[in-house]
């Protein structure tokens, strides 16, 4: 996403979420060979015509990836999420972690102080 490449996947797990609407996202298709002949479909359309005749989408996925997933943020969330979970035990009240895109829960059972 930060070099602009366009993202051709299916829409599985957390693709989603992670491509924030920048990917050509497809409903994943479990024949091996179909899903080759449909990706190879999406992948000459995108040839053909990429970013769906809007180019400046590269631009704007470049951005959200530089405002979202640069390490210097990155960094920020994991030690909030990392020093929370440091500071819990079983036992106790809930803890919920709500830190942008990395939003986490505690496993059940997992406690504040």
């Amino acid at each position: 996403m930060s070099a602009g490449c366009r993202i051709i996947c299916p829409s599985v797990g957390a693709l989603p979420e992670t491509t924030h609407g920048f990917a050509r996202e497809y409903s994943f298709i479990p024949d091996p060979k179909a899903h080759a002949r449909h990706f190879a479909r999406l992948l000459r359309e995108e040839l053909d015509q990429p970013w769906a005749g809007r180019p400046e989408r590269c631009l704007e996925q470049q951005a959200y990836a530089a405002a979202h997933y640069d390490w210097s943020v990155r960094l920020i969330e994991w030690k909030a999420i990392i020093g929370a979970l440091l500071h819990t035990r079983v036992g106790e009240s809930r803890l919920s972690l709500n830190h942008g895109c990395l939003g986490a829960a505690l496993p059940f059972g997992v406690r504040t102080r």
